[in-house]
């Protein structure tokens, strides 16, 4: 993977790769402390130890998928009046680079949810895993996606027949 323009080197690499995985994105990951307050575990320093872990290791994992979103679009990015200045859009971030980081985080990420268990390994693995191959079906070409023809079969069979 190369990319067909220069680097512009306007920010620094760490700086582009800490954007690139769009830190803004992750307060929709606080979601994994609603539970504490059901579960009367609120003040329970494991529960709270374990949900920070949560936090953080879904952070990373949309922090992949975003790397992995960024090199698949980078081409169409370019000629967006403000995707272009993404880091890997812009050439700060090289592909390459943005590869190996992807696939750094993710393994440290998947190793950390089984530390957390089997269960919270499956549901992370799951995610990333439906994640990326959304970006490839649509890169590939595939067509407009799963639900998109369960809508239409569900469609269907609700029109008259005659």
């Amino acid at each position: 993977m190369t990319d067909s323009i220069g680097p512009s080197r306007s920010r620094s690499l760490p700086l582009s790769l800490f954007l690139a995985i769009r830190p803004s994105q992750w307060t929709k990951n606080l979601i994994v402390f609603a539970a504490l307050p059901f579960a009367v575990k609120l003040f329970d320093a494991p529960s709270v130890g374990r949900s920070l872990a949560a936090f953080i290791i879904f952070c990373a994992l949309s922090g992949v998928v975003y790397l992995v979103n960024d090199i698949a679009d980078r081409d169409s990015d370019r000629r967006h009046p403000l995707k272009r200045n993404r880091p890997i859009a812009s050439g700060d971030l090289p592909v390459s680079t943005a590869a190996a980081a992807a696939t750094a985080i993710a393994a440290v990420a998947l190793l950390a949810a089984y530390a957390l268990g089997w269960r919270f390994f499956a549901v992370g693995a799951s995610y990333l895993v439906l994640q990326v191959l959304c970006d490839a079906q649509r890169v590939v070409g595939l067509g407009r996606g799963l639900a998109d023809h369960a809508d239409r079969a569900d469609l269907a069979e609700r029109l008259p027949h005659g």
